[in-house]
């Protein structure tokens, strides 16, 4: 699975704040993080393994939009 590459996450600092901002991030490189996880349960993992997922490449997961924008209800025809 292939995501658009996001932001690089590369300090605590910043995946609090998208913690906080409820994001989502990911490893591409990872097998086990490979798909997009919550910030918020990413910071508390251990010391050693979020070391290792900054070294390997964790990015901002952004959604892609279907058909060029979001669907609402009041678009249908």
């Amino acid at each position: 699975m292939s995501y658009k590459r996001g932001t690089q996450v590369n300090n605590l600092q910043f995946l609090r704040a998208l913690a906080l901002s409820r994001k989502s991030v990911y490893v591409p490189k990872s097998p086990v993080f490979r798909k997009p996880r919550p910030a918020a349960w990413i910071i508390n993992l251990q010391g050693t393994v979020l070391v290792r997922l900054f070294e390997m490449g964790m990015f901002v997961y952004e959604p892609q939009k279907k058909g060029g924008h979001y669907e609402h209800e009041n678009d249908a025809v």
